[in-house]
């Protein structure tokens, strides 16, 4: 009996360590790479957000301020009605993840790219979702890059139809013999 109430213990013990090794892990890996994680429990118990959900806004963890209001409080006004259809549709069975960009206000009034990911991990007994977890990600230097591209490609083609037009002008006046000419063929490009 002694020997099996020793084996048990063991075992326990085991386990406790491997699952505090598996949460250090995961500590590592959120930290290494700045996701912040939260949990909505609608009211059954606590809600959870890591101390990045914070910091990468600008705020102390212990800000009075904490909890699913205050980060809804920083919706963007243009994001809010996206971002709140797209999380309540968890609560039709069968729609367990969602993916969504919106805008965060920052401490400093800035406003910040986040990635949202969540996915629905327990259901109450009308189906709707009781717990809902996910991760936020600070995509803001991402989409300021995205930006550059895009007005970078347009500033390319605006030089390029210039380019064309000066050259269409050029040789216009190349073949032309009066001031007439020169338009006519610009114009017939």
């Amino acid at each position: 009996l002694l020997q099996g109430n020793l084996a048990n213990v063991l075992a326990r013990a085991q386990a406790i360590q491997a699952l505090r090794t598996s949460e250090a892990r995961l500590r590592l890996a959120l930290e290494a790479t700045s996701e912040g994680v939260w949990e909505h429990n609608f009211g059954r118990k606590p809600d959870y957000f890591s101390d990045r959900m914070y910091t990468m806004l600008g705020y102390e963890p212990k800000d009075p301020l904490v909890g699913h209001r205050f980060f809804d409080s920083l919706l963007h006004p243009d994001d809010r009605e996206r971002s709140k259809s797209t999380y309540h549709r968890l609560d039709t069975p069968g729609y367990d993840d969602y993916t969504i960009e919106f805008r965060l206000q920052a401490k400093d009034g800035s406003w910040r790219q986040v990635l949202s990911r969540g996915t629905c991990i327990e259901r109450d007994e009308n189906g709707k979702a009781a717990s809902v977890i996910g991760t936020h990600t600070d995509i803001t230097k991402r989409k300021e890059a995205e930006e550059a591209v895009e007005r970078a490609l347009e500033e390319t083609t605006r030089s390029r139809r210039l380019l064309l037009t000066l050259s269409r002008a050029a040789q216009a006046v190349g073949r032309a013999r009066t001031t007439d000419d020169v338009y006519r063929i610009v114009e017939e490009g």
